[in-house]
């Protein structure tokens, strides 16, 4: 197997996930979840058994706008 085909269909099954789709689980079946910012966890894609997981890239700036940190007032 070409290990960059394992890479690729890893960021299929993501995508799939966090745009609401029901992904069994490549080694068990089970149906994966996905974990958002707002879980309070680091955003991920996982198997309720544990047999997948996979951390999402988060970019400082969505972190900074989930937060509501860039719509700040400015002092007068």
């Amino acid at each position: 197997m070409n290990p960059h085909q394992h890479n690729d269909d890893s960021k299929n099954i993501d995508i799939r996930v966090s745009k609401g789709e029901k992904v069994p689980c490549p080694k068990c079946g089970e149906i994966l979840i996905y974990q958002s910012f707002d879980s309070g966890k680091h955003p991920s894609i996982v198997c309720p058994n544990n047999d997948y997981s996979v951390l999402l890239e988060v970019k400082r700036s969505d972190i900074l706008d989930k937060l509501g940190l860039r719509k700040r007032k400015g002092r007068k």
